[in-house]
């Protein structure tokens, strides 16, 4: 009995583990933006609600929501997803090689990792902008529409006042 205890509660834990490193990668893409759910779900291929509910922790982060940001984001390590060993981005994805290599080809090899490291960052970091410039656009919009609103408030202000003036 108290073994099955400890092991539903080790579950519980790993779950609760998970779900911080994926909300980790969501704010590390998102810049700590909450109205980036839509944005993060359409990447993973996700349903909006489901993803949201997921990252509130008012769901369990499901398998398909596990395999859905590990297919979206091939640069992130699924060992540190999933267990938190290592780091968050896959900086040496680089086959090994047997036998012996001269100092240059490691060098070659080194900072080629180097750069591919540099651009998965640097891809974050365009996710994180689309996010912005999405969240700007929206807030351009709204802004818009209000000019539009507030314009004809006054126009139908000064049409009142006109007629007012008239009589």
């Amino acid at each position: 009995m108290l073994h099955l205890l400890y092991l539903e509660l080790k579950q519980i834990s790993m779950k609760q583990c998970v779900l911080e490193r994926v909300l980790q990668l969501y704010e590390s893409i998102s810049n700590g933006d909450d109205r980036f759910y839509s944005k993060f779900a359409e990447l993973i291929d996700s349903n909006k609600k489901t993803v949201s509910q997921q990252l509130k922790g008012e769901r369990s982060i499901s398998l398909d929501t596990i395999l859905n940001i590990l297919s979206a984001f091939p640069h992130i390590s699924s060992e540190w997803l999933l267990r938190g060993k290592g780091e968050m981005l896959i900086s040496d994805n680089l086959p090994k090689f047997h036998g012996e290599e001269s100092d240059s080809e490691l060098d070659v090899h080194a900072e080629l990792a180097r750069k591919t490291a540099e651009l998965e960052e640097l891809k974050l970091q365009v996710l994180r902008l689309d996010a912005q410039k999405d969240y700007l656009q929206e807030r351009n919009d709204d802004l818009v529409v209000s000019c539009r609103m507030l314009q004809d408030e006054l126009n139908r202000y000064q049409e009142s006042k006109k007629k007012k003036s008239i009589v």
